[in-house]
């Protein structure tokens, strides 16, 4: 049987401090308010063995210390009057730690548990501290640790350090020795600092200068296409457990010079280009932004996620790696950024490109350090074939909504690799989902055994299994993907709504097409300019709930023409017949013309 209590641990006379909240912090700040009421799925919880000898007031006082030495995990936060958000440094206060003693209970069930609730936490970062801690004893002897962090006080990286300092405070205490002292790092409030300095601005400009010339290029989504009935919106989880997968990312990364994380995310990019039809796959991974010396040991939520965006056209794999290779570089060099400038860049390409990113595929290796690398080129072909039949793929769980479509995750060892996906299934069937993970595999397989060659849609599909999108006239290539016209023609129809008549033609260009939209407002609507069409339906591509479905197949007109009325046919008053007609459009009196895209018009 177990009981619960709690015990008030009290901490003062640490740093106190106040400022405008960092670039990670408000990053994430905005991922907590978009999951509620489930922000708990961000909690990131690390458990810590007490080395015998210690009773339950030592380890409370190693938890004291822990506190005091991370300014993160008392650090709560709040919203000035004009919105801007702020962290708040206490140097007093009192941490609440949970002391859970069991007299006889199966130790792993009951951890298990206590685990389960313990990632479940919601924290209220306004009133409390980012921290929930609690200590499971045996007969009054504490024997583990338990803590859960909110995701805006640690990162991974970070919820290690706190593990092993948590850790070596104990031993300390153990061995009657003071504990080691921490290199010199950045606490959120000096990363504050830094951030308004001048160095710091530099850095930010830098950064909002590389995320342009990479936005630039970037595909609008790598999921062109309307989404599935609305029973199949949910999301669920697939995992391949291979050993096939890591000796040959294994046997690749060696031969290509980079990391095994850097193979495994070209695999994702030529099979999501593959599906998508795509030139181009951008993946948002994770950065570390730990480069310098006073980084490396900071807590906090110093990573942020970066966008790699990596050019499929007319390569080999091993060409790919190599540029995946570099777009992961890119995407690391930028370091720090203000998602609220990011979020602005944003809004303006997306105005001049006519479209709404829709960026929700991500990448993120969470193995432990070290494993990324290469670790041995020892695995031979025969032994590479040999484990292919071993692979086992499940489902793992299903979640009933989530703000992205496919979430790839890397984990294991050297030897056996976890490829998991959280995929949207309106837009990736479960089947589809368990074949590109899979096709993954069958990838790195075949160029790891001596299969080279360009890649084309059709050598991926016999590779692969995966096969590109059978695309009908009624689809056309732009900006690298595909575009729907029909969609296109939905869009300006729901933008201008009423009774209006509108039709949406392709123009050959001589190097792909431009999307001409007509409308003829109906009686008494008034006559739009271009620019006034433009900006809604920009406004409706980047709006989730302007329509179903989602335009993810649409973008807008290149072109806008707007007629003193709407064509007619005989037999047909309402001219429904003659919309799809150009030369029936052609003989009407055009009011006003052109792209819509004038500076500043939707400011």
């Amino acid at each position: 049987m177990a009981t619960q209590r709690q015990v008030m641990v009290r901490f003062t006379d640490a740093r106190a401090g106040r400022s405008r909240a960092t670039c990670g912090q408000r990053a994430m700040y905005g991922f907590l308010a978009n999951l509620e009421p489930r922000s708990y799925l961000l909690n990131v919880v690390q458990v810590v063995p007490v080395p015998d000898g210690l009773g339950l007031e030592e380890v409370l006082g190693s938890v004291r210390d822990l506190v005091l030495r991370h300014e993160s995990l008392r650090t709560t936060f709040s919203r000035a009057a004009d919105g801007t958000l702020w962290q708040d440094l206490t140097a007093d206060g009192t941490i609440h730690v949970e002391v859970c003693e069991s007299d006889g209970d199966d130790p792993e069930q009951l951890g298990a548990r206590l685990e389960r609730d313990l990632q479940r936490t919601t924290f209220d970062l306004a009133s409390s501290w980012p921290i929930r801690v609690l200590v499971g004893t045996v007969y009054g002897d504490p024997l583990v640790i338990m803590m859960v962090m909110s995701h805006i006080a640690v990162d991974l990286a970070s919820a290690r350090i706190v593990r092993q300092d948590l850790l070596g405070l104990m031993t300390a205490r153990v061995k009657h020795e003071d504990p080691a002292t921490l290199p010199d790092r950045r606490q959120p409030l000096d990363q504050a600092a830094y951030e308004e300095s001048e160095p710091g601005r530099r850095q930010l400009a830098r950064a909002m200068a590389d995320w342009r010339a990479r936005l630039v290029t970037t595909p609008r989504t790598m999921f062109p296409t309307r989404p599935g009935p609305a029973e199949r919106q949910q999301h669920w989880r697939g995992q391949l457990n291979s050993t096939a997968f890591a000796l040959a990312a294994n046997v690749l990364a060696v031969r290509y010079q980079v990391g095994t994380a850097v193979v495994a995310m070209a695999a994702q990019a030529v099979l999501l280009g593959q599906q998508a039809g795509a030139d181009v796959c951008a993946l948002d991974i994770n950065v570390a932004n730990r480069v310098t010396t006073d980084m490396a040991w900071s807590v906090g939520n110093v990573t942020q996620s970066s966008l790699a965006v990596i050019d499929l056209r007319e390569a080999d794999f091993a060409a790919v790696v190599r540029r995946t290779w570099r777009a992961w570089m890119r995407a690391h060099r930028t370091g720090p950024y203000d998602y609220a400038d990011l979020r602005a860049l944003r809004r303006d390409l997306e105005y001049s490109r006519g479209i709404a990113f829709d960026l929700e595929c991500y990448f993120n290796d969470l193995r432990p350090p070290g494993l990324p690398h290469p670790v041995s080129s020892s695995a031979t072909t025969a032994e590479i074939l040999a484990a292919t039949p071993t692979s086992e793929f499940a489902w793992t769980e299903r979640i009933e909504k989530e703000h992205m479509k496919f979430f790839l995750r890397l984990s294991g060892d050297e030897r056996r690799a976890e490829i998991s996906a959280l995929v949207d299934t309106a837009f990736i069937t479960p089947d589809a989902t368990r074949t590109l993970l899979f096709g993954m595999e069958r990838l790195l397989v075949a160029h790891a055994t001596g299969q080279p060659g360009v890649l084309t849609p059709d050598t991926i599909e016999e590779l692969t299994g995966t096969a590109a999108p059978r695309r009908d006239a009624g689809w056309i290539r732009r900006d690298g993907g595909w575009v729907e016209i029909a969609a296109v023609g939905e869009l300006l129809q729901f933008v201008v709504g009423g009774d209006a008549a509108t039709a949406v033609f392709a123009e050959s260009t001589g190097d792909g097409h431009r999307l001409v939209g007509y409308l003829a407002p109906f009686d008494g609507a008034g006559c739009p300019t271009p620019a006034d069409l433009h900006r809604r339906c920009v406004a409706a591509l980047a709006n989730p709930l302007s329509a179903e479905p989602r335009w993810l197949s649409a973008v807008a007109p290149d072109h806008y023409v707007v007629f003193d009325g709407g064509p007619a046919a005989p037999h047909d008053p309402a001219g429904l017949a003659a919309r799809d007609d150009r030369s029936a459009w052609s003989a009407l009196t055009v009011v006003t013309e052109g792209s819509g895209r004038s500076l500043g018009a939707h400011r």
